[in-house]
Formats: structure tokens, C-alpha cells, sequence
């Protein structure tokens, strides 16, 4: 089942009153909430390890930063999209420092629609990354369990000089006996059995 698609949560890093007003005022409430705002990259720090959000648009220069060296640390959360304004000028010096860090860079001004089109391909970047994310730990968790049946199974031979053809049966058939998942005999099987000596899992 694909993961449900939430409102994403967005961080605006801007000095800029004029411009704090202008996004939170076009941004849609359906796509994007909440919205915060820090007016400095160590303000914008302090909000991302308390709450960490889905997407940070950073409106440089900053205060204290201009925002390069905070979208590169934001960067190491992938499941964040930054987006980096900068003027034309600057817009490929930035680019080239950023992009292999996954930063999105666009030269501003920029107009509404333009910015909600990027703003739209982070969201499908970020639910795409979702799906990887999911996937990645179901095989991992089965990779987990097929390891802890097989060490049961090894118990069970050592122990009981079971063939490996009848351990399996009889965790198979204890799980069914139980209505559980066989992992869950695999592990009472472990547990029972740490007396056991130099069985590697």
C-alpha cells in the first residue's frame, strides 16, 4: 500500500518581511502546512532539530549565512527538498555547489506559478523517496526474519538432530498450530534454547 500523501510541511528562511508575506500568503493551506518562518540559518537550525519539515526554500542572502552552507547541512535529512533562491548572477556558481547535494536552485525573481511547479516536484521527489523508504525496510525486516528461522532451524537440528526438511516442518506447522507468524516461533525457538553453544545465525 502506497504511503498516504499528507500535507507537506514547509520552512521559509527569509530577512525578508516583504517576502515572509508574499509565500505564506500564495502558498495553498490544502498542499502545504504549516508554514514556518526563521529569519536566520541558525533560527532555521534550531526549527529543523525540533520539528524536522518537508520542504525549506531558503531566500538568500541571510543574516548570519548566505544560506549555501544551511541548505547543504539541511541537505543530509534526503527526506527534506530545499530549495536555494539566489539572484541571476549567482544562480551557477550555487548550482554547481549544491546539485550533487540534491539542492533545487532557482535564480529569483521568480513568478507564482513557477515556484508552486517546483515546489509540486519536490512533493513527487519526496513521495517517490517515500516509496523507496518503505520498500528498503520490508526487505530488511524480511531479510531479518528469514535470518532468525534459519537460526532456529539450526537450533532445532543441533538440539533435537532434526533434518533441516523436518526443522522447517515443524516450525511451519507450530506457527499454524499458533496462528503466528513463523518468526514469532523462530524467536520463542532462540529464546528457549541460549544454552546452546556456537550456533551462528
Amino acid at each position: 500500500m502506497p504511503p498516504k500523501i499528507d500535507r507537506s510541511s514547509v520552512m521559509l528562511v527569509t530577512c525578508s518581511q516583504r517576502t515572509s508575506q508574499g509565500f505564506t500568503a500564495f502558498l495553498p493551506a490544502e498542499r502545504f502546512s504549516p508554514v514556518k518562518v526563521a529569519s536566520s540559518a541558525g533560527e532555521a537550525r534550531r526549527t529543523m532539530l525540533d520539528t524536522p519539515l518537508d520542504i525549506a526554500i531558503i531566500d538568500t542572502p541571510l543574516k548570519d549565512d548566505f544560506g549555501i552552507q544551511l541548505a547543504l547541512d539541511l541537505a543530509q535529512n534526503e527526506m527534506t527538498g530545499i530549495i536555494l533562491l539566489v539572484k541571476a548572477e549567482q544562480y551557477e556558481h550555487v548550482y554547481y555547489r549544491t546539485v550533487e547535494r540534491g539542492v533545487l536552485t532557482i535564480s529569483k525573481p521568480m513568478d507564482k506559478s513557477y515556484m508552486l511547479q517546483c515546489l509540486g516536484f519536490l512533493e513527487a521527489t519526496r513521495y517517490k523517496l517515500l516509496l523507496m523508504k518503505r520498500k528498503s525496510e520490508t526487505l530488511e525486516k524480511k531479510m531479518e526474519e528469514i535470518s532468525l528461522i534459519n537460526r532456529a532451524k539450526l537450533l532445532l537440528i543441533e538440539k533435537y538432530k532434526m533434518s533441516e526438511a523436518d526443522a522447517h516442518r515443524y516450525i511451519e506447522k507450530s506457527a499454524m498450530d499458533h496462528c503466528v507468524k513463523r518468526v514469532k516461533i523462530a524467536i520463542d525457538i532462540i529464546e528457549e534454547n541460549r544454552d546452546i553453544q556456537n550456533v551462528k545465525g
